[in-house]
């Protein structure tokens, strides 16, 4: 068996046998198309044009990791991952209207915010784009209610199972108008019963308008045999902070009508 020679970065090898050409190419050294020459016939050759390397390039292993059959079975376990992690991922935010009922009343409104932001994250990942919600322009926020629900309306996957019967601007307009209201209380009553109905109509409003567009997203993943979203760290700690700052106005704001009440 010949020992051959050979440069690679500016270096040269040699003597080496036949085996280690063989591993220089397997590790990516050597390519085919790389010039050997042999002690022997003092010729520069192509890798590829020798015959006795090319032999043991493509001589099974004596000993394989796998034999036929568990390279089979391991080859369908991965594919089996791959699919199912792929199905089974949720088209938009897949909570359980239930669910986000309990955490908005939980967290005095505040899980709002949050279940916006993870719409946009999905609105990102179906564009394959990586870009954080934090990282959104201003008018985006500005708009965002909008934004959302039109992506969700229009959402072909989503569509191909269930179509909305909810319209994204006119759902958008009553989350506008529903803020408005608890911001300018236009109701002309005095006092803390202004800011009760006000309060009270942009919450009730808000709750038509989500669990009327999550129901749409679970029916529609729920027919695609979708998973649902587990509730994770962001989940429960929005709801803590909503707790903790609502709750502290609440007691700040029954301090007031207890101390309005004695002033009357």
């Amino acid at each position: 068996m010949a020992n051959w020679y050979y440069s690679n970065e500016g270096k040269d090898y040699g003597p080496v046998s036949t085996a280690r050409i063989v591993d220089a190419v397997l590790r990516s050294e050597l390519e085919l198309d790389s010039y050997i020459i042999s002690d022997k016939d003092k010729i520069w050759v192509k890798i590829k044009d020798v015959a006795e390397i090319m032999e043991l390039l493509h001589k099974p292993a004596d000993k394989p990791i796998f034999d036929e059959a568990a390279a089979s079975k391991f080859a369908r376990s991965l594919d089996a991952s791959y699919i199912q992690e792929e199905d089974n991922r949720p088209v938009f935010y897949n909570l359980p209207a239930k669910t986000m009922l309990i955490y908005l009343v939980m967290s005095f409104g505040f899980f709002e915010l949050y279940w916006f932001i993870r719409q946009i994250e999905y609105m990102y990942r179906k564009k394959g784009n990586k870009r954080s919600a934090i990282a959104m322009p201003i008018i985006t926020w500005i708009f965002l209610p909008y934004f959302v629900f039109r992506a969700i309306e229009l959402d072909r996957q989503l569509n191909s199972v269930v179509r909305a019967r909810w319209n994204a601007l006119l759902y958008s307009l009553i989350w506008y108008s529903s803020f408005a209201v608890f911001i300018i209380r236009p109701f002309g009553l005095q006092g803390y019963m202004t800011w009760l109905l006000s309060g009270l109509v942009n919450f009730i409003s808000t709750l038509f308008v989500l669990l009327s567009v999550q129901k749409y997203i679970n029916a529609a993943n729920r027919k695609l045999g979708k998973a649902e979203d587990s509730p994770g760290m962001w989940e429960y700690g929005s709801i803590v902070f909503g707790l903790g700052i609502g709750g502290f106005g609440l007691i700040m704001d029954i301090r007031d009508f207890v101390m309005y009440l004695r002033l009357r």
